[in-house]
């Protein structure tokens, strides 16, 4: 809180100050005020363009937000520039899988394999999604429960993944 505090009012007087922005969007993320930091970090945006920090940050939000498509523009958006940044390779195989399209997800997470075949987010995200794909795991998620949502054989994309499913 103080940080907030202290940041709140240093851009109270240098509202152009980006970095402040997007450091105050990162105090906010951990506060768990997500609607505030998005705020932030597209004043720094609008402030930097060119810094790829703030672009993958906000599509982590959005992320973990399921606003897939308002995620994935801003990963292509650094990917434009530079498409072998990890980062966005891995935060939208992160987008794709959160949305449970495991198959597009890991075609993201393969190309960023293909340029650092030791990048640990990527490895990481791999094994998640091969876990969930082996039989045992399927067996072992098979019986749990979360709230009304039941276990799914299938995914939109790929037919051999578990998903939950509720009756929304």
């Amino acid at each position: 809180d103080d940080a907030i505090t202290f940041l709140e009012k240093f851009l109270a007087q240098v509202p152009s100050a980006s970095q402040a922005r997007a450091e105050l969007a990162n105090q906010y993320t951990g506060a768990k005020r997500l609607a505030d930091a998005v705020n932030e970090l597209r004043k720094s945006i609008q402030l930097d363009e060119n810094n790829p920090n703030n672009f993958l940050t906000l599509g982590k939000l959005y992320s973990w937000q399921d606003k897939t498509d308002e995620a994935v523009k801003l990963y292509q958006t650094v990917l434009d520039r530079d498409p072998e940044n990890l980062a966005a390779l891995t935060g939208l195989g992160n987008t794709y899988r959160f949305a449970g399209l495991n198959v597009k997800a890991m075609g993201y997470y393969r190309r960023a394999l293909e340029i650092d075949p030791d990048y640990a987010d990527a490895l990481e995200s791999v094994r998640r999604i091969e876990e969930m794909s082996a039989p045992q795991a399927r067996l072992k998620y098979a019986f749990l429960r979360v709230d009304d949502a039941e276990p799914v054989v299938g995914d939109r994309d790929d037919p051999g993944l578990l998903h939950l499913e509720t009756g929304e």
